[in-house]
């Protein structure tokens, strides 16, 4: 009993481990050959653009409740506005994937907010005459 709950607890520690590790330097090198692959480029490393495509296919698809975006969103345009995300904030390369492709997501497609605009409480204190 207890060596199956320690090999569960082993695997899931590993996994976000490497979530974490995986950062946007990395995923910038796999997305170059995305890049490369867009152009048909004869040097794609197919392997690494697979790679790129499916780990922002993944985030796009854990975090697809939390986006506003009308109408059906491909996998190219999915994939080409995070590339767009990363090549403009390198500075940002340091932070985990996941994280950058979520930020890269949300900006694109943000939600709008339902609630009424906030009044000014200090026009009503203060009417002018």
């Amino acid at each position: 009993m207890l060596r199956p709950l320690f090999l569960l607890v082993f695997l899931l520690a590993n996994s976000s481990a490497f979530a974490y590790f995986y950062d946007g330097n990395k995923l910038v090198v796999e997305m170059r050959e995305f890049e490369k692959a867009e152009r048909s480029d004869p040097r794609t490393n197919y392997q690494s653009s697979s790679q790129y495509i499916g780990f922002v296919v993944g985030v796009h698809d854990a975090i697809a409740t939390t986006l506003c975006s009308s109408g059906d969103i491909s996998v190219r345009q999915v994939t080409t506005i995070v590339a767009k995300y990363l090549n403009e904030r390198p500075e940002e390369w340091n932070k985990p994937a996941f994280q950058l492709v979520s930020r890269a997501l949300w900006q694109a497609f943000p939600c709008k907010s339902t609630s009424p605009p906030k009044s000014n409480e200090n026009k009503s204190r203060n009417p002018k005459p």
